[in-house]
């Protein structure tokens, strides 16, 4: 009697320790989310940012300074880089992207003057140890100025993502982007409801 009253004891303890554990990870993770939304909202309005040249530098007609360019490209690496884990690699990849969605942003014809990405609705945040991946259904709005032979014209553009995605890392202490995948064009999907009860 007395060895299944120690066993029951010892498996109430480990249980107690193991509820007590999960609260307190959970009360972290619900404490850190706010800190998290504050990081990838940033990460997104950087993104905004930089997705446009600035507006001196927002010319159709007139040829563009490729110095003041290059200048505001590394503005924008050291940028991100406060943003980012300290990883050159993860930097790096992330960089060439964006540097592909500015200079996609003008020519001869069209010059884009502004972009704003708003998240309509997170569909996942799963935490993994001390990362978070944060994905997200989202609207793009653009402005373009463009030159229709006589004058120029502004248009806004605007288009729906669905598999937008970031992944935060707390290092020491502070939440920083680890891996971000955007979209910056329309995507063309079919949307499926999925039972994900498994």
């Amino acid at each position: 009697m007395k060895k299944i009253n120690k066993g029951f004891i010892l498996t109430l303890i480990v249980l107690v320790a193991l509820t007590l554990y999960i609260l307190k990870v959970e009360m972290q993770r619900n404490a850190d989310k706010e800190e998290i939304q504050k990081v990838y909202e940033e990460f997104i309005d950087f993104t905004d940012k930089y997705a446009v040249l600035p507006e001196n530098l927002q010319t159709i007609t007139e040829t563009k300074s490729e110095e003041k360019i290059n200048e505001y490209k590394n503005k924008m690496k050291a940028d991100l880089k406060k943003l980012m884990i300290d990883n050159e690699e993860a930097v790096n990849l992330q960089y060439k992207q964006l540097e592909k969605v500015l200079t996609s942003s003008y020519n001869k014809l069209e010059v884009r003057t502004s972009q704003e990405r708003k998240i309509n609705k997170i569909t996942t945040y799963r935490f993994n140890g001390n990362k978070v991946d944060v994905k997200f259904e989202g609207t793009v709005e653009r402005k373009v100025k463009f030159y229709n032979g006589t004058e120029e014209q502004t248009e806004t553009k605007s288009f729906d993502t669905v598999y937008d995605e970031i992944v935060l890392q707390k290092v020491d202490g502070e939440w920083k982007v680890k891996y971000a995948n955007l979209h910056f064009n329309k995507q063309y999907y079919v949307k499926e409801d999925m039972d994900t009860t498994f």
